[in-house]
């Protein structure tokens, strides 16, 4: 008795594309590994994953920057890329300059073509002066273009900026930037408020993590956004709880309510976690207590959530760390800079105490900049 016909196996690219693409865009939901990795299976993969691979990207460092910004140019000649989560770190470049500066190599050759030539040997400062400008102009110009190439379908921007750098440039339009996440000395926007229009005009929710921030010119380039966090906010930021008042119609209560009209009409939710202040800080105690003193006073007018977090010091590279983890899951869920009780924020291990003892190993090892931000 003869058998039925047997059908033949079935073959992925069998599959129609619209298809393809679909599953590919469920599988790339990291920070670009998955999809170069599908591109290397075969020659139909490669094709279908194209339009998906780029969604979202992670680049760590102006070599990786660089690099995606070659590979963009060429990809484009063959179909739009459309890059949608973005998240951009230059911590490891920081870390590679405080090497320099403390005179010690650094790890990675990267760094030595932009070694002056012949490189002195006395004083190791001339040495960290000339690569941190070199490589911080670098850095400014790879991402401002990075971000104008992306501006046009870019909706959710995570940017680690390390403070051994000067501040970036922000492009005069995201325009359809819902989440923003920053961290790092403050960027530099347009802000002749009589002129300029508005840079982040669709942004929603914005989380800022610097200790001396100021939020009047962010509040002018986000008209309609609708949730603000503040972390790590020191009283550096001396002008914040003014700002709260003017800006956003807060009042802060001392002898009697001072109420100030509402400018900011589409906001709903502010949370603020100040930067706590470390048993050993030197600096004058009066001036870091009487910061917070002025936010506990804060009392929101109605329409306003206000939320003032413990004050807490974290552990060097905390953030990085952070911002890295919440931009993977916010790929797939909602962001959880907004969850109730910001379970992560208790962590046994984000948290530190600031070592009394200057001579501690661990303590030598972090940047000069981060003990600047304890003064």
């Amino acid at each position: 008795m003869l058998s039925p016909p047997q059908d033949p196996p079935a073959c992925i690219n069998d599959l129609p594309n619209e298809l393809l693409e679909r599953i590919f865009s469920y599988a790339c939901t990291d920070g670009g590994f998955t999809g170069r990795s599908i591109s290397l299976v075969s020659k139909c993969a490669h094709r279908n994953a194209r339009p998906v691979r780029f969604r979202n990207v992670s680049l760590s460092g102006y070599r990786q920057i660089e690099s995606f910004l070659n590979l963009l140019d060429k990809e484009r000649l063959v179909t739009p890329i459309r890059v949608h989560n973005l998240y951009i770190s230059t911590w490891t470049d920081g870390e590679e300059i405080t090497k320099v500066r403390n005179g010690q190599p650094p790890r990675w050759d990267g760094l030595h073509p932009y070694l002056p030539s012949p490189i002195p040997t006395d004083p190791q400062w001339r040495v960290w002066m000339v690569l941190q400008e070199a490589v911080d102009k670098k850095l400014a110009e790879l991402i401002f273009r990075l971000l104008l190439n992306v501006a046009p379908t870019l909706h959710a921007l995570s940017i680690v900026h390390s403070w051994e750098f000067g501040a970036i440039h922000i492009p005069p339009c995201l325009p359809f930037l819902k989440d923003f996440t920053f961290c790092g000395p403050p960027p530099h926007m347009e802000c002749k408020l009589s002129s300029s229009p508005p840079s982040l005009p669709d942004l929603k929710r914005l989380h800022v993590i610097c200790w001396n921030v100021s939020i009047a010119c962010w509040l002018y380039h986000a008209p309609g956004m609708t949730s603000l966090r503040l972390s790590d906010v020191s009283y550096s930021a001396c002008t914040l709880p003014c700002e709260l008042q003017t800006q956003i119609g807060i009042f802060v209560r001392a002898s009697g309510p001072s109420v100030f009209p509402k400018k900011h009409h589409s906001l709903r939710h502010i949370r603020i976690q100040p930067r706590g202040v470390p048993p050993s800080w030197s600096g004058t105690p009066s001036a870091g207590h009487e910061f917070l003193l002025q936010l506990q006073r804060i009392r929101p007018i109605a329409g306003i959530r206000f939320e003032l977090m413990q004050e807490r010091v974290y552990r060097y590279g905390y953030w990085g760390d952070r911002i890295k983890n919440d931009w993977l899951n916010a790929i797939v869920s909602a962001p959880e800079w907004w969850t109730e009780g910001e379970v992560q924020e208790e962590g046994g291990d984000a948290m530190i105490s600031i070592p009394e003892d200057d001579e501690d190993p661990a303590a030598l090892e972090r940047p000069l900049s981060h003990w600047a931000q304890q003064l």
